[in-house]
């Protein structure tokens, strides 16, 4: 498989599944929906319906929301290692974590997964 080709049907599934799974049991976020995309040797995912409504209402006012943020990337970043073999697994690649972006307030979160070769 080249990193051209790094999202197949079955790929895809895999992904998906390690995703949500991470997400759930490692972070308490529950996605409503998740959906990959793929350009060069990156796969872009977006995860929809992400944060409690506590959350999302609290996230209006802006510190709120840095705390909210700031909490979040701590906790994925510290436990990121487990997502990268993961999903490393899952498409059969490396795979980097080159990008993280929540928003609480309009309940996604953004993630960029860079690939290679192993």
């Amino acid at each position: 498989m080249t990193c051209g080709q790094i999202l197949t049907p079955e790929s895809s599934q895999r992904l998906h599944d390690t995703l949500a799974q991470f997400f759930d049991s490692q972070l308490g976020l529950h996605p409503g929906s998740i959906f990959l995309d793929e350009h060069n040797s990156s796969v872009y995912v977006i995860l929809k319906h992400v944060f409690a409504d506590a959350e999302r209402n609290g996230a209006k006012d802006k510190r709120i929301a840095e705390l909210i943020i700031r909490a979040h990337k701590e906790a994925f970043w510290s436990i990121s290692d487990l997502l990268i073999t993961a999903c490393s697994k899952a498409l059969g690649l490396a795979v980097e974590v080159s990008s993280l972006l929540l928003d609480p307030e309009s309940n996604l979160v953004s993630l960029v997964l860079t690939c290679r070769k192993e």
